[in-house]
């Protein structure tokens, strides 16, 4: 099955977590969630071992609680696979029936592009854990060795080559919770994209009537009310994927954000400017996170607040008395804006992105406090 909204690096992520349609792959769901036992216990332990030292405590919490946010995503995507089957399986129906738009190929084009962005951005982070990595392998000796992702074990595993596969390990699941996290958002996008699609075609329906009605245009006017309930029916099933996960992101981001921004501020030393170039890059992709999923949200309200202007416009006064109420159904649905939540009271918006920065700030104006 072939999904064009889909961009390459997406569908085979979907593929490896077994989220894909008519596939199961609990081997890849596994490895993928591998490092919930292999090393989210062990960098707590770690965590408990460098209690006293609250900038190393903040640096470890920055890490495990974007490890916990990214897996409670996955793990909630795991749980409503069926709602998502059912999605792919009917936006991969819109394609074979070939009802896509020239715009809607362009909304293809521009959710592919986004995912391509969001992949490579999430490499090049990596890239910057491994550089810091590189440098203290090179640079310190065995017995001051420091895990890629900070994690104390109940056996030596700082002599070679033990240490070496362990961080191997870690290079790998590393990329595979990168890919995890890009599969969120990059997917939501896509999704909302795609109800995008929909919307421009009731809209290019509904000009069909607004130019004339002669009355055979009756036609026309019941394809709108089956594309409305389509768009309705696909929101729906995206909110029914998306609102917990959404409610993890809004939620955790905002303490993790808090938390990234007390360890960049509290390094000033010339030596350590590898690592806060990593922490900016990781503070960059937080935002972007969290931008990403209210940016979704916010596009999908600015879509539907367009459709009870484009109904109202038709020449509804020349219609049948039976097709006038159908109309008035759909302006008075259409005015309650078509919106994606978290947690089904928090709406996906611009203001929702500005309220988790402005609440993130606040907490690490009195975190900083606190320390200084």
């Amino acid at each position: 099955m072939k999904i064009p909204i889909i961009g390459i690096p997406l569908e085979y992520t979907l593929k490896l977590a077994g989220l894909w349609p008519d596939q199961s792959n609990i081997l890849g769901s596994i490895v993928m969630g591998s490092a919930l036992v292999t090393m989210i216990p062990f960098q707590v332990w770690d965590t408990i071992n460098v209690s006293d030292n609250l900038v190393m405590v903040m640096d470890n919490l920055s890490n495990i609680l974007s490890e916990v946010l990214l897996y409670t995503n996955f793990i909630v995507l795991l749980l409503n696979k069926s709602y998502l089957d059912d999605l792919l399986r009917e936006i991969a129906d819109d394609y074979k029936n070939n009802i896509v738009t020239e715009k809607w190929l362009k909304l293809d084009q521009n959710s592919r592009r986004f995912c391509n962005y969001d992949y490579g951005m999430y490499l090049g982070a990596c890239c910057l854990f491994y550089l810091q990595f590189a440098l203290m392998y090179t640079q310190m000796p065995s017995e001051d060795r420091i895990m890629l992702l900070k994690a104390y074990y109940p056996f030596d595993y700082k002599s070679s080559p033990v240490f070496e596969i362990m961080c191997f390990i870690q290079v790998i699941q590393g990329l595979l919770m990168c890919s995890i996290q890009a599969l969120s958002e990059s997917l939501l996008i896509a999704l909302v994209s795609h109800v995008s699609g929909h919307i421009d075609l009731m809209n290019k329906q509904i000009n069909v009537v607004s130019k004339s009605y002669d009355g055979q245009n009756s036609l026309t006017l019941k394809l709108v009310i089956k594309s409305h309930l389509k768009v309705l029916n696909l929101v729906n099933k995206i909110e029914s994927v998306y609102t917990y996960v959404s409610l993890t992101q809004v939620c955790l981001s905002t303490f993790i954000i808090c938390v990234t921004g007390f360890v960049v501020l509290t390094m000033n030393s010339a030596n350590e400017i590898v690592v806060m170039i990593k922490y900016i890059m990781l503070y960059f992709t937080l935002l972007w996170q969290s931008f990403s999923f209210c940016f979704a949200g916010q596009h999908l309200l600015n879509k539907s607040d367009m459709i009870p202007y484009q109904v109202y416009d038709a020449l509804w006064y020349k219609a049948e008395a039976t097709e006038m109420k159908a109309i008035l159904f759909i302006i008075k649905r259409a005015q309650t804006p078509l919106s994606l939540s978290a947690g089904k009271f928090i709406a996906l918006s611009a203001q929702t992105f500005t309220l988790i920065i402005k609440t993130s700030f606040s907490y690490l104006s009195v975190l900083k406090a606190s320390y200084a």
